[in-house]
């Protein structure tokens, strides 16, 4: 019997066939809500409060592959174009919501949206339901910490997203922060977006998000000082900043830089493993079990990198 945690729980039997092909994603309005089929009279604001409530049902039944879908748009100015690694991606984060995964370790080349899913959709779609959930959101780069806070902040304050989670509301008294990385919602859930080298003092999470701890194409990915530094960043001073110290929810997202980085410690502490490298490796110890490719060194996405732009990345 497997664990309810066990990085083996997961996913052993497909709840439906892998999706095999690239679509881009436009959200449709049924033709119920349009303004000719609902006759000339019909008032803009109740249409977007149909509209709201149609968005907030679907994202309740279908979950946070449909929140990426319809909220895309509101973070990101290119089109959503769906694949199958989003879906996985999607599908592992979801288990962490639910309690199946404590510690989730992402594995995806870069250029395959997964900060924007993990590091920003994610905790947005949790508030939808969650609003007091609090994240430490870390990574090696004060720009891109800024980044992506900016971007969640953005998202959750937008007129989209207020019609149809009204439970989430970031305050704007004198009492609020202003600081994009430190936001707070009325609920008592937060997002407070740290690098490496900074501190986190007073600040208890349910979820830390670490993103790229290291560089990946810098000379600190190579440097044992640098590895050293990270792994002892992760375990004396992250492994105190959690609301519940027995339920200590991990999301690292990174590339794979050495056999002694954080993501092998995080393995070898029994860890979920959602590893999708851009060549497929059929024998890769943590190979997808519902990874579509067959092909030896098939690209992970040969409609977006060619294999010039693969070895540009």
């Amino acid at each position: 019997m497997l664990s309810r945690c066990s990085p083996d729980a997961l996913f052993l039997a497909p709840s439906r066939p892998p999706c095999y092909r690239w679509t881009m994603y436009t959200p449709r309005t049924p033709r119920a809500q349009t303004s000719q089929s609902m006759g000339t009279g019909t008032d803009a604001s109740d249409l977007e409060r149909e509209r709201a409530d149609l968005d907030r049902e679907l994202v309740r039944r279908r979950g946070f592959r449909e929140f990426v879908k319809r909220a895309w748009s509101h973070v990101e100015p290119s089109p959503c174009v769906w694949s199958w690694h989003m879906d996985a991606i999607c599908e592992h984060l979801e288990a962490v919501t639910r309690g199946e995964v404590l510690k989730l370790v992402i594995n995806v080349p870069p250029g395959h949206s997964k900060s924007l899913l993990a590091n920003v959709l994610w905790p947005a779609w949790e508030w939808s339901h969650s609003p007091e959930q609090r994240y430490i959101c870390a990574t090696f780069d004060s720009d891109l910490a800024t980044r992506d806070a900016r971007k969640m902040r953005s998202l959750v304050t937008s007129d989209w997203y207020r019609a149809r989670w009204q439970g989430v509301e970031i305050p704007n008294d004198r009492t609020a922060s202003t600081a994009v990385t430190l936001f707070v919602n009325t609920a008592g859930g937060f997002r407070n977006s740290v690098t490496v080298r900074g501190g986190v003092m007073g600040k208890h999470a349910h979820k830390h998000i670490i993103d790229d701890p290291i560089d990946p194409a810098g000379a600190a990915a190579h440097s044992g000082i640098e590895l050293d530094f990270v792994i002892n960043w992760h375990g004396q001073t992250m492994s105190t900043r959690f609301v519940d110290p027995k339920c200590p929810v991990t999301v690292l997202i990174m590339q794979r830089i050495h056999q002694r980085d954080l993501a092998a410690k995080l393995i070898a502490s029994g860890a979920t493993v959602l590893c999708l490298p851009m060549r497929y490796e059929r024998h890769h110890p943590h190979r997808y079990a519902r990874d579509p490719r067959t092909r030896e060194g098939e690209l992970l996405n040969e409609r977006r990198h060619s294999e010039e732009g693969r070895i540009e990345l």
